[in-house]
């Protein structure tokens, strides 16, 4: 967490940052409080790339209520997350009011019923995004136990 804290510190100081790219992090709640209050706060900041190990759960809601709140972004990718129920919707209703996103790239496992067509219903009444880039992942063996515990 302490190097996540230099990163969310580095999006408020920093009001120049165009694009950031942050991967290989295990990203606890707290952290992810912390980077979404800083990733609002960034106006300039345009493209935000995340690709994490272990992920908490509830990540998604975050970088959704990142999409809600700040219309400076123009790219987001996430990689290696759950997607629970709440996530999905969130998710949903991020898209639906957010305008300046214009591509999405969302590669996840571990993922709800209600993922796939909260995204469609999403999908037909944003008119701004161009680009939708969707992996679902099959996690290894390891990687499922740690998680299985978690995200049920």
């Amino acid at each position: 967490c302490g190097c996540l804290s230099g990163v969310t510190n580095l999006l408020i100081r920093n009001q120049t940052l165009v694009e950031l790219e942050v991967s290989g992090f295990h990203m606890s709640n707290s952290a992810a409080v912390l980077l979404e209050s800083a990733l609002i706060g960034n106006i300039t900041l345009r493209v935000f790339k995340f690709q994490g190990k272990k992920v908490a759960r509830g990540f998604l809601q975050r970088v959704a209520n990142v999409l809600e709140h700040n219309s400076s972004l123009v790219e987001v990718a996430i990689t290696a997350v759950r997607v629970s129920a709440e996530d999905a919707s969130s998710l949903e209703q991020a898209l639906e009011s957010n305008d300046s996103l214009r591509i999405l790239v969302l590669k996840v496992w571990l993922y709800k019923d209600n993922f796939i067509p909260s995204l469609a219903r999403a999908l037909e009444t944003n008119s701004s995004l161009g680009t939708l880039e969707l992996e679902l992942l099959i996690p290894d063996d390891t990687d499922e136990c740690d998680y299985k515990s978690d995200f049920e």
